[in-house]
């Protein structure tokens, strides 16, 4: 966002295919979404679905759109804003803010046009009786790299819709 030249240079140099233009989001008082930044404490006062436009006709391939409403919450992509950034785009959109559950991953692929989705906290996997959305017990493996230990197992997830 700061320089948004760098997407057309990237595009031109490695292909809009290795391009992701990374938007942070929120709802404001008009009742759209604004892009953010520095984890969400400043607004640009950009319209999130313009500044999409523009990093598409830039040359971006693909595009990450976290709420960050929802991020960090756990209880939930946030749907409304999916399908107000992500439709009649044109480009690949993973889904991320807010996924706590197995549930929340169908939900997103049910609802929105996200074509990925994504979970930076741990989300149960599978538990002690191999059925999903089990919580695990804590497993014995190096936790270092999630800067906390977790009784969940599972790292960061990605989905893939109609994976």
């Amino acid at each position: 966002m700061r320089s948004p030249g760098l997407i057309a240079a990237a595009a031109a140099q490695f292909g809009s295919q290795c391009v992701v233009l990374a938007i942070d989001a929120r709802r404001n008082a008009a009742g759209g979404y604004s892009v953010v930044i520095n984890g969400g404490r400043i607004d640009t006062g950009l319209d999130a679905v313009e500044w999409r436009d523009e990093g598409v006709r830039l040359g971006a391939g693909e595009i990450l759109l976290t709420s960050m409403d929802a991020d960090g919450t756990r209880d939930g992509f946030d749907i409304d804003m999916l399908n107000a950034v992500a439709r009649e785009v044109g480009v690949p959109v993973i889904a991320s803010g807010g996924c706590g559950s197995l549930a929340h991953f169908a939900e997103v692929f049910e609802k929105t046009p996200a074509s990925a989705a994504l979970a930076a906290s741990p989300v149960p996997l599978r538990g002690t009786d191999g059925r999903p959305g089990e919580r695990l017990p804590a497993r014995a493996r190096d936790t270092r790299s999630l800067g906390k230990e977790t009784a969940y197992g599972s790292g960061p997830a990605v989905c893939k819709k109609g994976s």
